[in-house]
């Protein structure tokens, strides 16, 4: 996938007298991501199995991205690219992509496929169905750093990862992203330490959560909206959740 095929289309189809009446700045969570090692996975598997590796991997991107609100920018060859109004929410479909790979490679140990991924937030131009802009290529930079099974998350998006997944979070590093002024900050984070998704019960499918962590969650004032706003901890959310089965929604 090309970055820069994908930025000489939004500039073709930019309009500068429509996109201002439209709001063309806005801001967006970017989560990009690609299989890493892809040409040595073709070379084993060979082109059809590496295409029905792909497609398995695309359609966990697709349907953990649609729950939880992300728009498919990109979903073609070996890599993805999701924007999200709600910067939780990207962390939180990051976070369930490489779970539901982790799974896909239990099912299919001898097809194993890796994704790399990178979280970015800042403003971009809206082009018409696109968008175009700085923080666009330095989501994908951050890629750039990323290693296989890794998540990346830029230090303008670390402040929206969930309070009880923080702690998965490394100490930030910082490296010169290519073409671009000045250095990017970023933190590496431990996706498979996560506990099961904080925003608990409150609109999706659902999965497992048990009371305990979801009152923990409610005591640490980590609940979170479907919007990615906070829910204020308080005694009647607290006992909500201790009346709370084992069976709950997340979004």
């Amino acid at each position: 996938m090309s970055v820069f095929k994908n930025l000489h289309h939004a500039l073709r189809s930019f309009s500068p007298r429509r996109e201002i009446g439209r709001g063309g700045v806005v801001s967006r969570t970017f989560v990009c991501g690609d299989v890493a090692s892809f040409a040595a996975l073709t070379e084993r598997l060979g082109d059809p199995g590496a295409l029905d590796a792909i497609r398995r991997m695309l359609k966990t991107v697709n349907s953990e991205a649609a729950e939880r609100g992300g728009r498919d920018l990109e979903l073609r060859g070996d890599g993805f690219l999701l924007a999200f109004r709600s910067p939780p929410a990207a962390v939180r479909c990051a976070v369930a992509i490489q779970r539901g790979l982790e799974s896909d490679r239990e099912a299919n140990p001898s097809e194993p496929v890796e994704v790399r991924m990178a979280v970015h937030a800042g403003e971009v131009l809206r082009c018409g169905d696109r968008f175009f802009g700085r923080t666009l290529i330095a989501a994908f930079r951050l890629l750039d750093q990323a290693e296989a099974g890794e998540i990346l998350v830029s230090a303008p998006a670390r402040p929206h990862v969930p309070h009880s997944w923080r702690y998965c979070l490394s100490v930030e590093r910082s490296f010169e992203p290519r073409g671009l002024e000045g250095s990017m900050r970023f933190a590496q984070m431990d996706w498979a330490r996560t506990l099961p998704d904080p925003s608990g019960f409150l609109g999706g499918r659902a999965r497992p959560l048990t009371v305990r962590r979801a009152g923990a969650a409610i005591r640490e004032g980590a609940m979170e909206r479907p919007n990615g706003t906070q829910l204020p901890p308080s005694r009647s959310h607290v006992l909500d959740a201790e009346l709370f089965t084992a069976r709950s929604k997340v979004g």
